[in-house]
């Protein structure tokens, strides 16, 4: 599993955030496709802050939709039980 191939976001120290598909992975560094533009870009680890999945709007909205939704049936189920009389 490794990172070669997987589209990421990539912040790096005392500048901008990348986001794009992982060329190459070396030791000391990694290559990145740059997401429309579609130059290389070479990042040695030393310089990267954050490193993680680049999830598109959608994904996220949809992960924030279903959040939502377990939340208002997780409160709507409690209030439900909380209703039912005591036997």
């Amino acid at each position: 599993a490794g990172l070669v191939g997987r589209h990421v976001a990539v912040e790096v120290a005392g500048r901008s955030t990348y986001r794009g598909h992982v060329q190459n992975a070396t030791a000391e560094h990694l290559v990145l496709q740059l997401d429309r533009v579609g130059t290389l870009l070479e990042v040695a680890y030393a310089d990267i802050d954050e490193l993680g999945p680049n999830l598109s709007r959608g994904a996220k909205a949809g992960l924030w939709t279903t959040g939502v939704v377990v939340g208002l049936t997780i409160i709507l189920t409690l209030m439900e039980v909380a209703e039912e009389p005591d036997i």
